[in-house]
């Protein structure tokens, strides 16, 4: 008998998917260190240094086309199509689930890891704060580091956050999902972090400037489940998992399979359907 598949979202790649819709750290450094009072001062300052440079006439030219583009972009994204408004770009519509491919026919059936690590600005700068800089570049190595090892190190993906709970947003996580421990506990102990974890304790620790903080949750097989609808991939949803197998005339050829399939059969429509679990709570044997 043939053996049973979830119905994936998106066709396989030769080449990972990329969600990163913005650079991230160039992004949040600026809103962390400009906050929004000093933003409407520095727009007031332009508008004053206008307005004594040119005729009135001119000086409020700036402010009036920024305005008239914003009305009119957001009535274009209001009464365009789906297909042609950047707010919905790369949602995927209806309901759908994350599975480590090869996905099917047991619901979450692979354990896997999930990684926080975050660091704080305590600082009036912020990422732009001396040690700020340096541990932004730090970052961005391991970054880049991982996603050009991912298959190496078992990382499905990784999503980026701003906190929300301080007037200074002075907060980034970086959350990531390994498909077991091995491979987040390789990274953690090779030169790229070790450096970047030797010169924070070194120099950057004290006066307490900048903090820094990880966690790590080791989840069983059959012990979670996951519902996106109507959502841009994010968090295990962004997965995605080289697969190895016959390529064209014989070769050894890849594939990149995205963690989405549909959450519409019968399989996959309830919480404890996608734990593998019955009605009542209890585990399928």
């Amino acid at each position: 008998m043939a053996r049973h598949e979830f119905k994936p979202t998106f066709e396989p790649t030769s080449q990972p998917r990329s969600f990163l819709y913005n650079a991230y750290l160039p992004f949040f450094a600026v809103l962390d260190m400009i906050k929004l009072r000093t933003r409407i001062l520095l727009g007031a300052l332009i508008q004053i240094l206008l307005y004594a440079a040119l005729p009135t006439r001119w000086a409020v030219v700036p402010a009036c086309a920024m305005l008239l583009h914003s009305t009119c972009l957001t009535v274009v994204q209001l009464l365009s199509p789906n297909t042609k408004n950047t707010f919905v770009h790369g949602v995927v519509p209806g309901r759908v689930t994350a599975q480590i491919p090869p996905a099917g026919p047991t619901p979450a059936a692979h354990s896997v890891v999930v990684f926080n690590l975050g660091v704080q600005y305590n600082h009036p700068l912020g990422p732009l704060s001396p040690a700020g800089r340096q541990i932004n570049r730090y970052f961005d190595a391991m970054r880049r580091d991982l996603h050009s090892r991912r298959h190496e190190l078992g990382l499905l993906d990784m999503s980026f956050w701003r906190a929300g709970e301080r007037e200074s947003n002075n907060t980034l996580l970086t959350t990531m999902v390994f498909r077991d421990i091995e491979g987040l506990h390789r990274f953690a102990h090779e030169p790229i972090h070790r450096e970047a974890w030797d010169w924070w304790s070194g120099k950057a620790r004290s006066p307490a400037y900048t903090g820094v903080f990880h966690e790590t949750f080791c989840v069983p097989a059959g012990e979670y489940e996951t519902l996106y609808v109507n959502c841009r991939p994010v968090l295990f949803g962004r997965g995605q998992v080289r697969m190895v197998g016959g390529g064209k005339d014989g070769e050894e050829g890849q594939e990149w399979r995205s963690t989405l399939v549909s959450a519409d059969e019968p399989a996959l429509k309830t919480q404890y359907a996608r734990m593998n679990r019955r009605e009542d709570g209890t585990v399928k044997g």
